[in-house]
């Protein structure tokens, strides 16, 4: 019954708060450059974004690795498992946010975020990983700038060097040195597999070396399967 309750008034208020998103974004896509919105990106790879009330700055990571020099595969089962729709949405995806009610209310799941690749990044260079409306709200915000300021491509090669891998992995540079001993370039396919299927879960994996974990297993397998190799 309490479950019930919550996805009435979590769809009670979804229309209002889309709304809002919408707003807010689209003001943050006309802002002028050094006004709230601008997004400002440093040599070392940090990230700032100007927002009202202060200015958040990102980490640079260890090593930057452009997204032209990494494998084929590591962008396509990203988007295959994170965010299909990565091309055609516009920060977030509405029709995710609707599987992702209609499977809490169907099945025994937890509320999943269904948050796209423009939305993890926000929050990976910005935020905290504590949940709470609050925090979603400036996501997608911060996700809707994101947009408006970079490309497709470069939101993809700054989530992939930016991204936690699990252990001390953060960027990719850094994730296949940790559990393969190689520069991310010379990953073959079973080991990209392996890396994006971390993402969801990282501390599912621990230590230095490939686990095989039943949950990590099947994602790799699911994306070998389904993720052609490039002809």
């Amino acid at each position: 019954m309490q479950r019930w309750r919550f996805a009435i008034w979590y769809l009670a208020i979804l229309p209002l708060a889309a709304r809002l998103l919408v707003e807010l974004g689209l003001y943050a896509s006309r802002t002028p450059a050094g006004r709230p919105g601008d997004l400002i990106e440093s040599r070392d790879g940090s990230v700032h974004l100007v927002a009202c009330d202060r200015v958040y700055v990102s980490k640079a990571p260890t090593t930057f690795r452009p997204l032209a020099t990494l494998p084929g595969a590591l962008p396509r089962m990203l988007l295959y498992q994170e965010d299909q729709a990565f091309y055609e949405h516009r920060g977030f995806s509405a029709r995710e946010i609707r599987i992702a009610i209609w499977e809490y209310l169907i099945g025994d799941a937890p509320l999943r975020g269904a948050s796209t690749i423009s939305q993890q990044l926000a929050r990976t260079l910005f935020l905290s990983q504590r949940r709470s409306l609050r925090r979603k709200l400036i996501e997608f915000r911060m996700a809707r700038v994101l947009e408006a300021r970079l490309s497709k491509d470069r939101i993809l090669e700054l989530y992939l060097n930016h991204v936690y891998w699990g252990g001390q992995a953060f960027g990719v540079d850094s994730a296949s040195r940790q559990y393969f001993g190689v520069a991310p370039q010379n990953l073959n396919r079973e080991q990209v597999a392996f890396l994006v299927s971390l993402l969801p879960s990282p501390a599912l994996c621990h230590g230095s070396a490939p686990c095989a974990h039943p949950v990590i297993r099947r994602r790799a397998d699911r994306l070998l399967q389904h993720v052609q190799p490039e002809s």
